[in-house]
């Protein structure tokens, strides 16, 4: 070998050398240098920006990454904390997580304490939530995503509490989740939903999202005491309740007519029925609402003025020729404390306004009530007579309103949630 051949040979093995340790140093840089490692990584999963603090991480060959004690910040305000997870694990490819794709991604034991004009907004986390795939880049989800144990408290009287959801999702968590995402084979369950004047609870129901209509199949719940089983199906892109076909048991009509009207209306007793109700294409909700009594109640009218036009109707509708002058002051008398014995409720829609008929029925006036021993004329002779009122399909047209109002005051929920934009 020439002293030529010997200078080109050890040239060739010192460059292989040198390109085995740099293969070296690249593969074992992460296990070497972890923390700059599960920075990057972190970075890449979108934590960057939320001034994440590390309690401790670790890397496996597999390509998996666990975070312990993971502290993330307010994007403008690196002091104010927002979440904490206890830990949180993510597979990736090295492939995979320069795209800032995540694969089974898992977090435990998470905080949320969300902030709006400096004060706290919402608070509370989760015993656990798990994703099956992550693209941090576009904050989309796809696959099977769970969540166990969900609970947030925001506003006066508003919190969720035993939240539990598991199904196959695909597209951006973001604040277009409903218009933009598909959900398939979701089951979500509650123990409670609570907001300033109600309460949906023992909720349990399959859901299915696609082309903004989140539908709930099978939905059984609890509200006022009543239990609702049914469809109901909600237009995410138009705001609006779709579609509702329900069933309910046992109603309390008390927390319903305080919503409606706690300085005029006030009742008693539980009621019964179905909710019947679709939304046309430009239109308020149409369809019908049914209910009937349990067994006896009371219903109070506090408002005289709606008791002197249900007192109207009555003698328009009278054919005895025995009514009093007074007539219309025993109206409102009675329907001040009516005791009835049966009732039925319907509200239906007429040319997109709704209509309230009434059915009560009851026992006769009793000494000292309203109407008893009144004295009157008949045929000009002066007589006593005892007056019992009955509301025997009583139709009140409430202008003005719309079904899909009446039942955002009736439930006290956001109208937002119930009336169409």
């Amino acid at each position: 070998m020439t002293e030529k051949t010997k200078r080109i040979s050890r040239r060739v093995r010192w460059a292989g050398l040198m390109a085995a340790a740099a293969i070296v140093l690249i593969v074992a840089f992460p296990f070497v240098f972890p923390t700059t490692t599960v920075r990057w990584i972190a970075g890449r999963a979108g934590l960057g920006a939320f001034s994440p603090e590390i309690g401790s991480a670790s890397l496996s060959l597999r390509g998996q990454v666990v975070l312990h004690d993971v502290v993330l910040h307010e994007r403008d305000d690196s002091s104010a904390v927002i979440v904490r997870v206890g830990k949180l694990q993510a597979d990736f490819s090295w492939m995979e997580v320069v795209g800032s794709r995540f694969r089974n991604i898992r977090a435990e034991k998470v905080d949320v304490h969300v902030r709006r004009a400096g004060e706290a907004a919402l608070v509370g986390g989760a015993d656990a939530l798990a994703a099956q795939t992550y693209n941090a880049a576009t904050g989309a989800v796809d696959g099977n995503v769970e969540l166990h144990n969900v609970h947030l408290t925001g506003g006066p009287g508003e919190h969720v509490r035993g939240l539990q959801f598991t199904g196959n999702v695909h597209g951006p968590i973001t604040a277009d989740f409903l218009q933009a995402a598909t959900i398939d084979y979701g089951q979500l369950t509650f123990d409670s939903l609570a907001w300033a004047k109600g309460s949906v609870e023992r909720f349990e129901s399959w859901l299915e999202l696609s082309h903004g209509v989140l539908e709930c199949i099978g939905l059984k719940a609890t509200f006022a005491g009543g239990d609702f089983l049914g469809l109901l199906q909600y237009d995410a892109i138009n705001g609006r309740i779709q579609q509702a076909m329900l069933s309910v048991d046992h109603l309390d009509q008390k927390q319903v007519a305080a919503n409606l009207a706690p300085d005029r209306l006030d009742a008693e007793g539980t009621v019964s029925g179905t909710v019947k109700l679709s939304a046309g294409k430009k239109s308020a909700l149409k369809g019908h609402i049914d209910l009937a009594s349990d067994g006896p109640g009371r219903l109070r009218i506090k408002d005289e003025a709606a008791a002197r036009m249900l007192a109207q109707q009555l003698q328009v509708n009278d054919q005895s020729g025995l009514l009093p002058p007074n007539f219309s002051d025993i109206v409102v008398g009675q329907l001040k404390d009516y005791p009835y014995r049966d009732a039925k409720i319907r509200i239906a829609d007429r040319d997109g306004t709704p209509v309230l008929s009434l059915d009560y029925t009851r026992e006769s006036v009793k000494p000292g009530e309203p109407g008893y021993d009144v004295a009157t004329t008949f045929q000009g002779k002066a007589i006593r007579a005892n007056y019992t009122i009955q509301l025997p399909g009583v139709t009140v047209v409430l202008k003005g309103k719309t079904i899909d109002e009446l039942l955002a005051e009736a439930t006290g929920f956001a109208a937002t949630l119930t009336q169409q934009k």
